[in-house]
């Protein structure tokens, strides 16, 4: 992988910016995961997956720096592959692979292939906020949800607000898994992420009756509050469709 170009004393402001409710949820757990986003060069696209494949075999493999690589397939980013390691802890990552093997199979191997670097962003799960019931290998693409979080919001407002989304996702048994950026957003839209995986994209034409599981245990009427809620912690949100282990 290319040189971390990020530095601590911009992580470090930029946790600072970070509203408490995104950070104390992952305190207690080493569930972080590095996001590099990379747009291959035009026509190399499989040669790049393929040598982005063979690197993470040989260098990333296991726990806390396996590694995988994800296409996005709608948005203003379609065409951009996102790498992403871990499960991983900030413990974990001064030793991450660096040494010269490592990064001389990257740069003649895979760099050739790259037209730009994008992003890197580090992304914490919240166990407690999500609900999870598709194991992780059966996953082949999500449907992510990037979100800007009110500033103004209250932080112990918003999480009782996620949790009630929660128990309609388990009511209904409807996978949802939040990822909270621990440092903040990289721009003012990606705050928190709401990630859906599913097994296949038939899978994005089911109804899940999302308003009518909310209403059943909330009351008749209670959408419009929540959807008045929605709008105001999360007042901009953007969709992408992802392709997990896209190689």
């Amino acid at each position: 992988m290319k040189p971390n170009v990020l530095k601590f004393v911009l992580l470090i402001t930029l946790l600072c910016l970070t509203p408490s409710l995104l950070i104390s949820q992952n305190e207690k757990k080493n569930v972080l995961y590095e996001l590099q986003y990379i747009l291959p060069k035009v026509g190399e696209e499989s040669l790049f997956t393929k040598a982005v494949k063979v690197h993470n075999e040989t260098y990333h493999s296991n726990d806390p720096y396996s590694a995988s690589l994800n296409l996005v397939m709608t948005g203003d980013e379609s065409g951009w592959h996102v790498w992403q390691m871990g499960p991983t802890g900030f413990n974990h990552l001064d030793n991450r692979p660096d040494n010269e093997d490592h990064n001389n199979h990257w740069n003649t191997t895979v760099a050739p292939h790259i037209a730009k670097y994008g992003r890197t962003e580090y992304w914490g799960f919240n166990e407690a906020l999500s609900y999870v019931s598709l194991p992780n290998e059966s996953i082949k693409y999500a449907t992510v949800w990037f979100l800007e979080v009110n500033r103004e919001a209250n932080n112990e407002q918003l999480s009782v607000f996620i949790k009630r989304l929660r128990s309609v996702n388990e009511k209904l048994d409807t996978d949802m898994r939040e990822f909270y950026n621990l440092f903040g957003p990289s721009n003012t839209h990606r705050g928190l992420a709401f990630v859906f995986p599913h097994t296949k994209l038939a899978d994005l034409d089911i109804n899940k009756h999302f308003k009518e599981g909310y209403e059943e245990l909330y009351g008749k009427g209670s959408w419009e509050e929540v959807m008045s809620l929605w709008r105001y912690y999360f007042p901009v949100v953007t969709r992408e469709l992802w392709q997990l282990k896209a190689y």
